[in-house]
């Protein structure tokens, strides 16, 4: 996405990244403050961005970054009982499983827990 996009979609209240990467630097953007600062505390001692820039805004528009959303927990697959059957509901839509299906299902749930307590630990 490139910079003049973003700002666009600031100024017309339209969703922007939440975090993006710009010259080495992470910004996150806070509504509150209507803008992207760098990581960490956003205010008076914390750089805005593109406030620490020496060069013409112009030569930065069409500049690309990157985004960098913030990493999430892999969800568990969810299974649901009803009248004896078990079925997965995604972006509802049901589909029917059988015991094998629910036993497979378990040790994939059990695995992502592992995934993800593991993402955790790293941080």
């Amino acid at each position: 996405m490139k910079i003049i996009d973003i700002l666009v979609n600031i100024a017309n209240n339209k969703e922007v990244p939440k975090r993006i990467k710009y010259e080495d630097k992470v910004y996150v953007y806070y509504e509150a403050y209507g803008g992207y600062y760098e990581e960490g505390n956003p205010g008076i001692y914390n750089k805005k961005f593109l406030a620490h820039r020496n060069e013409q805004y112009s030569a930065v528009l069409n500049t690309e970054v990157e985004i960098t959303e913030e990493d999430k927990d892999i969800e568990e697959v969810e299974i649901v009982e009803n009248i004896g059957n078990y079925y997965v509901v995604k972006d509802g839509k049901q589909c029917q499983l059988s015991k094998h299906d629910t036993v497979i299902i378990d040790k994939v749930n059990e695995l992502v827990r592992e995934v993800n307590k593991i993402k955790k630990d790293l941080k």
